[in-house]
């Protein structure tokens, strides 16, 4: 690729002076119009050495993520890293935050003031639609943990859990913390349109999964 690169400017460095050679023009080439080149897109290699790099970047994010020590920590990195964190980055800085918290009210409700934690919930809601099934049972194991349930999660979360459960796509441990979550948090179907949607397919999944957990005891 290198070499290609190389080849490529040699050609198309312009030729030392006195050197250059003139060509007669063509004699039509004033009465044939150049044909417009369309842009091409990239893609093949190129495209998926970018992917790569973006995932390896992320990757070593998350690495970091895990290994902090306490919340401050967690939101310089979610800060510094803001433009290039993926919906997993998103969910293990709040999974982190509230394993730090969750034992820490004074710290807690610092937290919750942060303006640094708030453009955290903010960046939840823009990658809503890319939570995986672990991601989204994460975020609500947060949120239930630090006993904040803001109203700008509620519609995002509400009907990713939906989305993940007309799928069947929660394992049965996501599904115990899911509901442990909702639990927790108090949701009740009378305060959001969206729960009064999500607790009968919450409770058929739950059913059909103990069912098969314990048909597999027998």
């Amino acid at each position: 690729m290198l070499l290609s690169l190389v080849a490529l400017g040699l050609v198309l460095s312009p030729l030392p002076a006195g050197r250059a050679s003139v060509r007669a023009p063509h004699p039509l080439s004033a009465e044939r119009p150049v044909a417009p080149v369309a842009p091409q897109t990239v893609g093949g290699p190129i495209e998926a050495l970018i992917g790569a790099v973006a995932a390896s970047k992320c990757g070593a994010i998350n690495q970091l993520l895990v290994e902090t020590k306490d919340k401050e920590a967690v939101l310089e990195l979610v800060t510094e890293y803001a433009n290039l964190m993926n919906a997993v980055n998103i969910a293990t800085s709040l999974h982190r935050l509230a394993s730090l918290e969750k034992k820490n009210r004074a710290e807690r409700d610092a937290l919750l003031r942060d303006a640094r934690f708030e453009a955290l919930l903010t960046a939840v809601v823009k990658r809503a639609d890319e939570f995986t099934p672990r991601q989204t049972a994460d975020l609500l194991w947060s949120c239930a943990t630090l006993r904040h349930w803001p109203p700008i999660l509620l519609k995002p979360i509400l009907l990713r859990v939906v989305h993940h459960l007309e799928r069947k796509s929660f394992a049965p441990h996501q599904l115990s913390i899911v509901t442990w979550a909702f639990a927790t948090l108090e949701c009740k179907p009378v305060r959001c349109a969206h729960a009064q949607l999500l607790w009968p397919i919450l409770s058929e999944s739950l059913s059909q999964s103990l069912a098969r957990h314990f048909t597999s005891l027998l």
